[in-house]
């Protein structure tokens, strides 16, 4: 119902929206309208003008007439002066009159006024008036032409005149001459070509504004009726708003003010009514928070009678729970408690009757601090929350006392009273000790644990920064202890531990630490030992060899001696320079050095044994990277018999990082073999071989190589090698003859049946095995001789000096002639000049390898090494 809501909201606000666009619309034609209606009016006014202005020349014209025939049959010199002003007046040479119409002139002649002009600067023809008018050319030629045949007849006109004028003007036959002239048909006709004009000009003007009048009436309907329909549009929209207001509203909005107005006052008896299908409206919102408000004054009613049931129960829940309550007059000194309060701070026999006698009960050494508490409280209100200790004064027990107060002042700020509760917190104290205990110190012996340890070794740190002095830090692991746990079992343990802690403490300064971290392992940490780091290193030195002197004595531990030794790691701290957690490695660091010396030692960190651990952390890091980023690759060194022929090659393992120089096999074999990582990059090279041995069954030229790949110890001894190793040959469908497995002297005598098993169980399946190394171990013609193996390889050791040492040749003779005994191919590693070819030639070895024959190459390298074909 919410989405109603919000779109009947989203269509008012459109609709008001839209409300208010149409009357902007409607504004806009409005005015438009208007100024169609004022276009018709202007088209009128137009009309009439240009009637008035060839009004104005026909009129001129007959002016003239009347003028010239008035001046012929008086002879008055006015008339002719009249005649030269009109034609001055239309010509323009002389301003008009503000009254000039059509009887102007009769009142002139009439004698009733003379002309009256405009300043001359305002003079304007009556042609130019007529083209100011906005008329058309075409227009303006008719209204020329009338104005030209007019001026041609004003020739005939002076002529006339010229006659009346001159020296015969007085003679009847001139002046009949003279009115002939102006009464003739030539005269009529003139007349007519003035008017003829005139009148085709009138019908043009009233053509074309006949046309605009039509025009502007048709565009004025248009709008009329387009205001008509947005007015319409407009009562449409404002019927819709007021619709969608209603179903927002709920009801009229004087129902809603009613309604809002009944809630405010907390009338909530009368229903709001609300019409169906709007229970989302404000109406319906109303509702909602009218039976809100109405659950909620009942809830405060009911509030309020549980308020007083519970004050009621207060005072019976003091007494239950200890509680007791007093009120003291800090002016007068009274005090008025309650029984448990007596009975908190055993004043049965002597209730308290003054603040010193409330002191007098707390422990002396507390005193004094509550009474300088209680003179700041004595101009000031507020809470009090005391935790202090008592003496009981009925028995003198020592006890601990929570006082909970409040200071009331009057207007003045006068305190007028105190009034609060006490209770006996002693148990809680207690609790909290004990609590503190655990998360401060070792459950077993009570030494600091690693979190107080922190705690002050950061306050070390700091007090070392402001000093400039040099501490120390120890750290301390028993020897052997887990063989003793194991042993002797974890209670024994304990006690060693528990006599260890003990002979710790007598054996360091008194504001020294001492902790424990865990198992066995302890922490000394030594501060302000000297300003000098040699001093400080001599003296955190003597600590250590006291150390070790107190605990490589004899323990005894249920009736028997023990006798132990401890190993100890230092690291020197000055400030701020190194962290806490660094320091704290760096004495583990330390430790590991002295156990690695053989143990029951003192080992000082050094800087070089961190970079140590750096670099393998960084290179055991990038090891994780280069498996999963195919860094890691195979290279091939060739194996060749007597005649130089390839018959085999050796998979040698290479990681070439790609920011970076390549890692050599002696650095990132045995860091694989301590991390585990071996197990994958093993599995990783048995699947590339076998890819491998797959691509050169393919090719005449290595169809027949054996391939020869290192099997680690860890790998070897894998539950899922005999499987992983299968499943790879059966995958890449390969012959498993073809991949011989190299095995160490190592592999073999740590466990000998279990490796003679699993040699035998895959042997069954085709593969071939060869001691790698050999020589360098201890293995005996005994083991050799359970062993199924195909092939040894002399290592390269004795290979590299046969030629200058006897005792490395005698050995390389004795291998051949054993291996012959025991009909196994030998493969000489190292070979690497054509000397020690042929002395391993001469006492029976047939297959080689080294760099005389080639070093280890990428696969495409090994084949383009090969002889074609």
């Amino acid at each position: 119902m919410l989405w109603r809501y919000r779109l009947s909201l989203r269509g008012f606000s459109g609709g008001l929206w839209l409300s208010f666009l149409l009357l902007g619309l409607l504004a806009v034609f409005f005015s438009i309208y208007v100024w169609s209606e004022k276009e018709i009016d202007r088209a009128h006014e137009q009309r009439y003008r240009s009637r008035l202005l060839a009004a104005e020349l026909r009129q001129s014209s007959d002016d003239l007439t009347r003028m010239v025939r008035a001046y012929v049959v008086t002879g008055d010199p006015a008339f002719q002066t009249y005649y030269r002003d009109i034609l001055d007046i239309r010509d323009g040479r002389k301003a008009r009159p503000a009254d000039l119409g059509r009887v102007y002139w009769d009142f002139v002649t009439a004698g009733q006024h003379s002309p009256a002009h405009s300043p001359p600067g305002q003079a304007t023809s009556l042609l130019e008036q007529m083209r100011q008018e906005g008329f058309t050319e075409a227009e303006l030629a008719f209204l020329a032409q009338a104005k030209e045949n007019s001026d041609t007849l004003t020739h005939t006109e002076r002529q006339a005149m010229a006659l009346v004028a001159g020296p015969e003007g007085n003679s009847e036959t001139v002046r009949a001459q003279a009115r002939n002239m102006l009464y003739d048909d030539a005269y009529a006709r003139a007349k007519a070509g003035i008017m003829g004009p005139i009148d085709q000009f009138l019908e043009e003007v009233e053509s074309r504004t006949e046309a605009a009048v039509q025009t502007a009436a048709q565009r004025s309907l248009g709008f009329r009726w387009l205001f008509v329909v947005l007015g319409l549009a407009l009562v449409a929209v404002l019927w819709h708003t007021y619709g969608l207001l209603h179903r927002i509203l709920g009801g009229t909005v004087d129902e809603v003010q009613a309604r809002i107005a009944a809630i405010g006052s907390g009338d909530f008896a009368c229903p709001v009514p609300v019409p169906a299908g709007l229970e989302d409206s404000i109406m319906g919102r109303l509702r909602d928070t009218q039976a809100q408000l109405q659950s909620l004054d009942a809830e405060r009613r009911e509030s309020e009678a549980r308020l007083v049931k519970s004050q009621e129960l207060l005072l019976q829940s003091q007494h239950l729970a200890s509680l007791g309550y007093f009120i003291l007059n800090p002016v007068s000194g009274e005090f008025e408690t309650s029984e448990v309060f007596d009975e908190v701070f055993g004043l049965h026999a002597h209730p308290l009757q003054s603040i010193e006698a409330w002191l007098a009960c707390i422990r002396p050494d507390h005193q004094e601090r509550y009474r300088k508490l209680l003179e700041e409280l004595r101009g000031r209100a507020g809470d009090v929350d005391w935790e202090y200790p008592i003496r009981r004064a009925a028995d003198g027990a020592q006890r601990w006392v929570r006082m909970v107060a409040q200071v009331e002042l009057e207007v003045g700020g006068r305190p007028v009273r105190w009034f609060g509760n006490v209770q006996d917190i002693t148990e809680r104290k207690a609790a909290e000790e004990r609590i503190h205990a655990l998360a401060f110190y070792d459950p077993l012996t009570g030494l600091d644990n690693r979190r107080l340890l922190n705690d002050r070794l950061q306050h070390a740190i700091a007090a070392s920064a402001r000093n400039g002095g040099f501490g120390a830090l120890i750290m301390l692991d028993l020897d052997h202890f887990k063989t003793l746990n194991d042993s002797r079992g974890h209670a024994v343990g304990d006690q060693l531990l528990i006599q260890v802690a003990q002979r710790l403490r007598l054996g360091v300064r008194e504001g020294d630490t001492v902790a424990r971290l865990g198992g066995d392992e302890f922490i000394i940490l030594l501060e302000d030992l000297d300003r000098d780091e040699q001093g400080a290193a001599t003296a955190a030195l003597t600590v250590a060899e006291n150390i070790l002197a107190a605990l490589n004595g004899s323990y005894a531990m249920e009736g028997r001696e023990y006798h132990g030794t401890c190993s100890l790691g230092v690291t020197l701290l000055r400030g701020y320079d190194v962290p806490a957690e660094t320091l704290l490695r760096q004495a583990d660091l330390a430790l590991y050095q002295a156990k690695s010396a053989g143990r029951n030692s003192v080992r000082f960190y050094q800087p070089a044994l961190q970079e140590a651990i750096e670099l393998r952390a960084s290179r055991e890091d990038g090891l994780r990277r280069a498996l999963k980023g195919q860094e890691l690759s195979l290279h091939y060194q060739p194996q060749l018999d007597g005649r130089g022929k390839v018959v085999g090659a050796e998979a040698l393992l290479r990681w070439l990082p790609p920011d970076g120089p390549p890692v050599s096999p002696a650095e990132f074999i045995p860091l694989a073999e301590e991390t585990g990582l071996i197990t994958q990059i093993g599995r990783w090279v048995l699947e590339t071989a076998c890819a491998q041995l797959r691509v050169w069954q393919d090719d005449p030229r290595t169809r027949l190589l054996c391939l020869a790949v290192n099997v680690s110890p860890r790998q070897f001894r894998n539950v899922d090698f005999e499987a992983q190793l299968w499943e790879a040959v059966q995958r890449h469908d390969v012959a498993p003859g073809l991949l011989k497995l190299e095995l160490t002297e190592s592999v073999v005598l740590d466990d000998l049946p279990g490796t003679v098993a699993r040699m035998a169980s895959l042997r069954q399946k085709g593969f071939r095995f060869s001691m790698d190394d050999f020589g360098t171990g201890y293995s005996s013609l005994s083991c050799l001789r359970q062993l199924p193996l195909d092939q040894i390889k002399i290592d390269q050791s004795f290979v590299r000096d046969i030629g200058s040492d006897p005792e490395d040749a005698a050995i390389v003779e004795a291998i051949i002639a054993m291996s012959r005994t025991l009909n196994l191919q030998v493969v000489a590693e190292g070979v690497e000049t054509e000397a020690q070819r042929a002395f391993l030639a001469e006492r029976g070895c047939h297959v080689f390898q080294g760099y005389l024959f080639g070093r280890p190459m990428p696969a495409d390298m090994f084949l383009a090494a090969l002889p074609v074909a």
